[in-house]
């Protein structure tokens, strides 16, 4: 459909120089358009051109690299490489144009310190809005006093003397997926272990939130949500890479937009469901009745608070969506890992059989805290794999960054994956090793070198949730089976999604420990 992007169209721009209190501004790529488009479009482009691409620069420039030509999905990968080769040159800061977007790359741990931990820039970058079509105004795409509001108000539903009561459910859906995966190894057969965690996350997920099973994983749905899910997690990239794709009124028409529509209709007739639910749990609540408490039971223990019912819908359908994918993936990468590490994975199944023995008993909260060794094998995962590859920020007004003052209506982009992998704070910093948090080595580094949930105000809400989910998972896991890889190291090739993706399946042999 468009013209394939190269990295040789990927060419850094030397901007002039300027006095060092000058304030430089710069028009916006029309090389990015490439397109002779509506007045719409000019409009929408020259908007976000006046209120992003300015940098006052009070000692040095900032780097400017222009993304020359439009770009697919399947070129997020290269752009990601691009900006690790140019961040390697470490510059202080670098601004990279995606699209319409001119974001302002940081990278330096003291910076991104600043950035995440002002309380008044608490606002997501403009591409998370394109998903409040699907996730309404809940924690992920709402910002300003009504994020905050919810934010203080859902806090508490997440403190680990309320997740503890989720465990049952975390192991019985587990057990589910331990069982689908024994048909396999009773074969001889390997296993896509992604498939599996997404339908069994998805489960817990849905089970938790609403108070009823969906049973993905029993009548043999999974595998077509998780290809649904992933379509439109593509196009959604899609929208981000392309500028006639970034305005709703040229989207819409597009053979995209329809097939977009279609994948979410069915992804959401999930999340509708919460609608009725929500109906029939505010009649229980109503009624003082009883039952085992779960999150919508909670949120509607805030309507006194001014939370409202669509408040409610929001934050079930952004739990739903958006909670089930991160766990899986962390799930599934770190079984990987393991398969890949025996080394490693024999130390994680000692420390099981450590605590349990040769009971087959099901684990309890203090078990799962006392998974030291699994949770620093889970933390180096997140470290190489971020659930999140990046996360953004708008800037609602001036802010300083060292010698540097970024203008209000910036939008500044924090490469998690990059900051991960920087050796100035892991030795050998793509090699997985556990030993990496060790509590001495985590005491040595800065705080904000390491920020799988995000960090600030706006950190990850569930994050006890999904360190717990994962325990309970591959715990679960490694006291079942003894794991083999059949995809190996060099056959992980990563993509810049929405979240961060192999772009070939991660699969594992399974052989049973009994």
């Amino acid at each position: 459909m468009f013209e394939a992007l190269s990295m040789t169209n990927l060419a850094a721009e030397k901007p002039p120089p300027v006095h060092p209190t000058e304030i430089r501004t710069s028009s916006s790529p029309s090389s990015a358009v490439g397109l002779n488009t509506t007045s719409a479009l000019a409009n929408y482009a020259t908007e976000v051109g006046n209120s992003t691409d300015t940098v006052l620069i009070q000692s040095q420039q900032v780097r400017m690299t222009s993304v020359a030509r439009t770009a697919r999905y399947s070129e997020m990968i290269e752009i990601g490489k691009l900006a690790n080769k140019l961040l390697k040159e470490k510059p202080p800061l670098l601004r990279l144009w995606v699209s319409l977007l001119p974001l302002v790359i940081v990278i330096s741990p003291e910076y991104i310190q600043i950035v995440l931990s002002n309380r008044d820039e608490t606002y997501k970058s403009t591409i998370y809005s394109m998903g409040r079509r699907y996730l309404g105004d809940g924690l992920i795409t709402s910002s300003g006093p009504k994020w905050k509001r919810n934010r203080k108000l859902i806090a508490p539903t997440f403190h680990t003397n309320v997740v503890k009561d989720f465990i049952p459910v975390f192991i019985r859906n587990t057990h589910i997926m331990v069982a689908n995966m024994r048909k396999h190894t009773e074969l001889g057969e390997s296993i896509e272990i992604s498939t599996y965690t997404f339908s069994c996350t998805l489960d817990i997920i849905a089970e938790t939130a609403m108070g009823t099973p969906i049973n993905l994983q029993q009548q043999g749905l999974h595998r077509e949500y998780t290809t649904s899910f992933g379509k439109a997690m593509k196009i959604m990239m899609n929208r981000v890479l392309n500028p006639w794709f970034m305005l709703d009124t040229l989207f819409k028409f597009t053979t995209e937009a329809k097939e977009l529509e279609a994948h979410y209709d069915y992804i959401c007739s999930l999340a509708r469901q919460s609608r009725p639910i929500y109906v029939d749990a505010r009649f229980m609540y109503c009624a003082g009745g009883k039952r085992d408490a779960v999150f919508i039971d909670r949120l509607l223990e805030l309507e006194d608070e001014g939370f409202t019912e669509d408040d409610i819908i929001y934050e079930v359908n952004t739990f739903l969506i958006a909670g089930h994918e991160t766990s899986a993936l962390a799930s599934s990468f770190c079984l990987m890992m393991l398969a890949l590490h025996t080394n490693f994975q024999d130390s994680a199944w000692q420390e099981l059989e450590e605590i349990f023995g040769h009971s087959d008993r099901e684990p309890t909260l203090q078990d799962l805290r006392n998974m030291k060794y699994l949770e620093r094998c889970i933390q180096e995962t997140l470290r190489l794999f971020p659930s999140a590859p990046a996360i953004g920020r708008k800037l609602q007004e001036d802010l300083q960054l060292g010698k540097y003052i970024i203008p209000a209506g910036c939008e500044v982009l924090i490469p998690i994956i990059t900051v991960h992998r920087m050796k100035e704070h892991y030795p050998n910093p793509n090699k997985f090793n556990p030993d990496n948090f060790l509590p001495d080595r985590v005491q040595e580094r800065h705080p904000y070198v390491y920020i799988p949930f995000s960090a600030g105000p706006r950190n990850c809400v569930a994050q006890k949730f999904a360190m717990i989910e994962s325990k309970v998972i591959i715990s679960t896991v490694l006291r079942q089976f003894r794991l083999e890889p059949i995809t190996q190291m060099r056959d992980i090739n990563l993509t810049w999604n929405v979240t961060l993706r192999s772009t070939k399946p991660l699969i594992i042999k399974l052989t049973s420990r009994h």
